[in-house]
């Protein structure tokens, strides 16, 4: 039995009290089948359900487009800002018994407005409910504004400009997710540019369906400090070495690659090409609720693979705590928390 078998019980133990950190993570992706129906049923909003009559079954899909259409019903169900306040208390409840000390939680406020609302009306809700959390239990959240990048440049535009209108409610950058061959990262430069400029940082998806060519483009067009997924990165060993030399995070999510289908099996998951090149990593559910998985369980899974011990998960959680972004009083007082001394 490897030191972090699933089967270890002294690990997982351990794992269940460690003091936890996720940087990937979609409110929206957070909502799971109860709430999903709870919700359906107050809007009066239809879900195909199939057979079973569960919304278990809703979140069954066979590939990465099944996933994203996945996605945009669930978005759909979500018809007030109160309904998304509520979907933020119960991921912040969920992430407290998880013992998570640092969440940074992505919005696809684009969404919304075809529905007749916007994210700026929930904000200042989620915002209090985020304090009241950290009150409570000493957790921290930060939000990310997400473009569609098939949406194209327009949508992209606003979600800066809303993300720098709510810097005061904890929006502390930007991300651009959807389909990823959809629309060049260059054609985003400048959009990019305008909100580093203004202190919102970047954490883009790339290399989740594409090859390395995504990953490079991310990087020269868009200075992300994070790419989420970068399982394309795998395949060019010099990219691997310019993470690695650059710092870049890769946010690494492995159930949520084998349930879209962009990975098909967890023994030749990147995640080992990322470990053995000295390229830092994060551990992260994605969008928990639709896979059905915790950010204990992601642990769980990367420690059975790559035979991780506590101190080697602890240096994981001290990674994706340099990462963070926060501002450098607050990032030491996180990176204090993590168990583990600077290297």
């Amino acid at each position: 039995m490897v030191p972090g078998s699933l089967e270890d019980q002294p690990v997982r133990t351990w794992i269940r009290t460690l003091p936890k950190i996720e940087l990937h993570l979609h409110l929206e992706g957070s909502v799971g089948p109860d709430l999903l129906e709870t919700l359906a049923r107050k809007n009066r909003v239809d879900l195909p359900l199939g057979p079973s009559g569960s919304a278990e079954n809703f979140y069954r899909f066979r590939d990465f487009p099944g996933f994203l259409d996945c996605f945009r019903r669930v978005c759909q169900v979500l018809r007030s800002p109160e309904d998304l306040v509520l979907v933020a208390e119960n991921l912040f409840a969920e992430l407290i018994r998880q013992k998570v000390i640092y969440a940074e939680i992505f919005l696809s406020p684009v969404i919304y407005p075809t529905l007749g609302w916007s994210v700026r009306e929930a904000m200042p809700a989620i915002h209090a409910a985020a304090l009241a959390a950290e009150k409570r239990s000493g957790l921290v959240c930060r939000f990310l504004f997400d473009s569609v990048r098939q949406w194209g440049r327009k949508a992209m535009e606003d979600t800066a400009a809303l993300a720098e209108e709510c810097r005061c409610w904890g929006v502390a950058g930007i991300g651009l997710g959807g389909q990823e061959d959809s629309v060049p990262a260059r054609d985003f430069e400048d959009i990019f540019d305008w909100a580093s400029g203004r202190q919102l940082l970047a954490a883009v998806h790339a290399g989740e369906t594409g090859g390395p060519e995504n990953v490079r483009e991310a990087l020269q067009y868009l200075h992300p400090r994070r790419i989420g997924h970068g399982l394309g990165a795998a395949a060019d060993p010099a990219l691997l070495e310019e993470l690695k030399q650059k710092g870049i995070l890769v946010d690494v999510c492995l159930t949520s690659n084998l349930r879209t289908g962009v990975w098909t099996d967890l023994p030749s998951h990147p995640v080992h090409r990322f470990y053995q090149a000295g390229v830092p990593f994060s551990l992260n559910t994605d969008d928990p609720g639709i896979f059905g998985t915790s950010l204990g369980r992601e642990i769980a899974l990367a420690a059975d693979l790559l035979s991780l011990d506590l101190p080697a998960v602890q240096k994981i959680m001290r990674r994706s705590a340099e990462a963070a972004f926060l501002p450098p009083d607050q990032k030491s007082a996180l990176l204090s928390m993590t168990g583990v001394g600077p290297g």
